[in-house]
């Protein structure tokens, strides 16, 4: 008994079938998701400093930590406050600097093969606020974000950094807010561990007029999401001027995790390719003989 031969647009319908069967139009065995989630400090991160005696005061806090996650998911959020103040015999001007430095790790877990992307917007909120109490001027800066990848993926689009804010210097109470934000795309494949690491400087300043017990500089806060505890010092206040809610300051990453299936193997997309050619040429070709 003679077995029958397919027919060739039986055998170009198999070729589609196996191109996308192999290209990965079935669903993944395997969901995509995140796992061992840790933000920390760096070593180059200022440590906190208070210093409340004596004619010059200032205070540098700052902390980490992740505010919420998924296993497709997180936000974490760095928070920090920058104080300084100068008054009475021996005030001089004075600048304090945050040099702020930390890193978030995490694994994303998929099929090898299997395509991921990152999906994250950062941003930079808070106040740069002086109170005016005698003479003398304040002074503040925030350098540019600085985001580092490291691990697994590559930056596809966007930006992890932000710009800089320029000095502004002062000689009457100011309150004036910063709210910055900027997008990123970050594509892997398969199993990795992927490390983002974020670097600023941000720096407050009193600058002192008169001499003696007359010296006198401006309260300066840079206020990211950590109130100030000096005494005598209320530009660091929350919610203080402009009404600010402490928890909505800081430096944020929010993320999300993406599955995008299957890595496209050249040869297999070249076949169905081929094959879908061949399909509309066929189609074509009856609609003339029609």
């Amino acid at each position: 008994m003679r077995s029958r031969i397919p027919s060739p647009r039986a055998l170009v319908r198999a070729l589609c079938l196996t191109g996308a069967l192999a290209l990965g139009f079935t669903s993944s065995a395997q969901a995509v998701a995140i796992s061992g989630l840790t933000v920390s400090l760096d070593a180059s991160n200022t440590a906190n400093l208070f210093d409340d005696v004596g004619a010059n005061a200032e205070q540098i806090s700052s902390s980490v930590a992740v505010q919420s996650s998924t296993a497709t998911s997180f936000v974490t959020r760095y928070q920090a406050g920058v104080y300084t103040d100068a008054g009475g015999n021996g005030a001089v001007n004075n600048t304090t600097t945050l040099n702020a430095s930390y890193t978030i790790t995490f694994n994303v877990t998929n099929a090898a093969g299997e395509l991921w992307r990152l999906d994250l917007v950062t941003s930079r909120i808070g106040a740069r606020t002086a109170v005016d109490d005698g003479q003398g001027q304040s002074a503040f800066s925030l350098g540019a974000v600085t985001g580092f990848l490291g691990g697994s993926g590559m930056l596809t689009s966007g930006s992890l950094g932000l710009g800089a804010i320029a000095n502004s210097q002062q000689a009457t109470a100011v309150d004036l807010a910063f709210n910055q934000s900027g997008a990123a795309s970050i594509s892997g494949s398969g199993n990795g561990t992927v490390t983002l690491r974020f670097t600023f400087a941000a720096n407050a300043q009193t600058i002192v007029q008169g001499n003696g017990a007359n010296a006198q500089g401006d309260e300066a806060a840079i206020r990211m999401g950590i109130p100030a505890t000096l005494s005598q010092f209320s530009a660091g206040n929350y919610p203080g001027p402009g009404n600010r809610t402490a928890a909505n300051d800081g430096h944020f990453v929010d993320l999300d995790l993406l599955d995008l299936g299957p890595v496209p193997e050249p040869d297999t997309a070249l076949m169905l390719t081929f094959g879908l050619g061949v399909l509309a040429i066929q189609g074509r070709t009856r609609q003339r003989r029609s």
